[in-house]
């Protein structure tokens, strides 16, 4: 299968990824999920050249990890290279930001969530390590900093940076 590079550290993953959201969340919820046919199809998928397997916390939530971090175990994960997310808070009404356009959904892009939640992500996957995480979405008002820099949404305006991120 043909490769390209993501990132400045050569990240290389197959052109053609398989995204997981769909064996335990969302599409067709009153349907009952089979774990063994998605387990044997991430591992097809990996047969075939397919290297990039995404996820995240917020699918299912949590289910989608755990049915990825089966799948990827006795040996099947040192052919991946698996992609999770985070910031979509999806685990209860209660969560739920009243200004979002999505029920029962929320952010959170707060630095310390993010520390927090990779954590059970990786327990989750029953691995070491992810090889990308990413941010859904976006926290607004949250600024994440490099030392000397500041990012930005360079189609936005600047607006003062804030020490904290509000949820």
């Amino acid at each position: 299968m043909r490769t390209t590079t993501l990132g400045s550290k050569g990240l290389e993953v197959g052109v053609i990824g398989l995204g997981c959201m769909g064996m335990t969340y969302s599409f067709d919820m009153q349907t009952p999920r089979d774990d063994a046919t998605s387990i044997a199809l991430i591992h097809q998928a990996l047969d075939l050249g397919m290297t990039l397997i995404d996820t995240a916390d917020a699918y299912g939530p949590y289910t989608n990890e755990v049915l990825v971090g089966r799948a990827l175990a006795g040996g099947h994960r040192d052919r991946a290279v698996l992609a999770t997310k985070v910031g979509l808070l999806t685990d209860s009404p209660q969560t739920a930001n009243p200004a979002s356009t999505s029920p029962g959904a929320s952010r959170d892009g707060r630095p310390e969530h993010v520390r927090e939640s990779i954590d059970g992500s990786l327990r989750r996957l029953g691995t070491d390590h992810v090889d990308l995480y990413q941010q859904t979405g976006w926290t607004r008002g949250c600024r994440w900093r490099r030392p000397g820099e500041r990012w930005r949404r360079p189609w936005r305006r600047a607006r003062p940076a804030s020490s904290a991120c509000p949820r």
